[in-house]
């Protein structure tokens, strides 16, 4: 048996080279237009960052400008500025703080006793309270409850404390009694 031959017809139809050419124009333009989104608009904005941040400094330099012009330097303090300084802080360290005293002294008031004033001596350490009240039994047990909270004692020792000696009355009028309290 002879071999049946079959025919089969192929058509083939060639790349054009026109279309070959199309491929590399479209590969070219997508090659510009990658690098052209990819690198060319980051550096340009960059070198836009860079001007806008250059242009910002030379605002800063001249507001500098313009400041230091309207206030010049200040000058170093003289040694006896300095000096009197140093005097000035030593002294305000030194001050007693009143407004500790009276507070405590208010802080310290008894039913049946009313303050009528209170005054300082810095030269003596003394303060002065002048107390209203009819019954003397109010008055010593206002010295002595004061005493016992904010003066120094032996055995208690603290800032708080800040009577040095056992406070002293005297009897101005009937119903005025002065109290002194000693401070150091």
């Amino acid at each position: 048996m002879k071999d049946k031959e079959l025919k089969i017809q192929f058509n083939f139809k060639r790349y054009h080279r026109i279309h070959k050419i199309m491929d590399y124009v479209l590969l070219l333009a997508f090659v510009i237009f990658a690098s052209t989104a990819l690198l060319f608009l980051p550096y340009t904005n960059m070198y836009r960052d860079i001007e806008s941040a250059k242009a910002f400094n030379e605002n800063l330099n001249n507001q500098l400008t313009v400041l230091e012009q309207e206030f010049p330097p200040k000058e170093k303090p003289s040694s006896i500025e300095q000096d009197y300084s140093r005097a000035y802080d030593f002294l305000a360290a030194e001050e007693t703080d009143v407004s500790r005293y009276i507070l405590d002294i208010l802080n310290s008031s008894i039913d049946g006793i009313a303050i009528t004033s209170i005054s300082f001596d810095d030269s003596q350490k003394t303060v002065r309270v002048l107390l209203t009240s009819s019954s003397e039994i109010a008055i010593n047990e206002f010295m002595i409850k004061t005493y016992e909270k904010f003066g120094v004692l032996q055995d208690i020792e603290d800032e708080s404390r800040w009577i040095i000696q056992t406070p002293t009355s005297l009897s101005t009028t009937t119903n005025i009694i002065e109290v002194v309290f000693y401070y150091a």
